[in-house]
């Protein structure tokens, strides 16, 4: 009797699961989240970062002397998802890797050709941005409810370029692109003319995939897109400004105008890197990295060097 009861138990059981994969379309098998750790190398060749994500989703990037978080993402699984290798951290938005197929033994200077000059230069970035962000946070991740948003910021984190190559079209132009969608989603309809794509929009900004340094380039993105804004953006009134070295109190003034703009960002080794802000918290800024299929990352203010604001008139 014991035994025929038993079997009952477990035939039912057997079809409550059945009945739920069967209208769920797919049953899937609960698998256990778990927290896993990749040691970062800086570009002297010295492990000073590491690099904590969840299979279910988030990660954080750490100092490792200091305990200061650099950079996370609370939905985004890795950065270095599709890296392998021996990882390498510029600091935010830089992620690198040594495949494991290279026989001979480099260095990533020389691999990813940094020169000392530009190396000095990452270190001291990186190094003012630790001692900032220890006074700061230190220790500690900072939700996105300590964070000053902009309105539909949704819209923000959740723009898709669909574009096939997108390492095909700087970072400057992706940003300008992303920003004047958001104007023309929630301000006014006639910052992108009908029908236009987002490459249409690329290829009427203007400027080259090259434009030089940091001052060259928020010089040449606010020319590039006043001469948009004046041929194509008919009927829009607007004001396009940029500023150097310390866009801070820009960048404050235009989150609290419920306004996206772009920000450039020093960080970087290989050059182009625009990104869009669209919060701010304390020394930290919310960025949604244009060349990255992260929603959104956040770092520390040393790391942007100016940007570039349209006011919507």
């Amino acid at each position: 009797m014991k035994k025929i009861i038993k079997l009952l138990i477990l035939t039912v059981l057997f079809m409550v699961v059945f009945a739920t994969c069967v209208m769920g379309g797919v049953c899937y098998a609960q698998v256990e989240e778990r927290t896993l750790e990749i040691e970062l190398y800086d570009f002297n060749e010295e492990i000073t970062y590491v690099l904590r994500y969840k299979t279910s989703g988030g990660y954080s990037i750490t100092h490792l002397q200091s305990g200061v978080i650099c950079e996370y993402d609370e939905e985004r699984i890795s950065p270095y998802l599709e890296l392998s290798g021996k990882m390498y951290y510029g600091g935010p938005g830089s992620y690198l890797a040594i495949p494991n197929s290279k026989k001979i033994k480099t260095t990533a200077m020389d691999y990813f050709g940094i020169s000392q000059e530009e190396n000095e230069k990452l270190n001291a970035i990186n190094e003012s941005f630790v001692a900032e962000t220890r006074s700061s946070f230190p220790y500690t991740i900072v939700g996105s409810d300590g964070y000053t948003l902009i309105n539909n910021h949704q819209t923000i984190a959740n723009y898709s370029f669909n574009i096939p190559n997108l390492s095909g079209y700087p970072a400057s132009k992706l940003s300008a692109v992303l920003m004047l969608r958001f104007y023309d989603n929630h301000y006014n309809i006639n910052y992108i003319p009908t029908n236009y794509t987002n490459v249409d929009i690329i290829n009427l900004l203007g400027w080259s995939n090259s434009i030089g340094d940091n001052i060259s380039r928020c010089t040449k993105m606010k020319e590039g897109i006043i001469s948009y804004l004046e041929n194509y953006a008919i009927g829009v009134n607007a004001t396009v400004n940029y500023t150097i070295i310390s866009p801070r109190s820009e960048i404050i003034a235009r989150i609290n105008a419920n306004q996206p703009s772009i920000v450039v960002m020093t960080n970087s080794h290989s050059g182009d890197n625009c990104n869009i802000v669209y919060g701010y918290s304390g020394n930290y800024y919310k960025i949604r990295a244009v060349k990255s299929s992260s929603a959104s990352y956040n770092v520390n203010r040393s790391y942007v060097y100016g940007g570039v604001f349209l006011t919507n008139g």
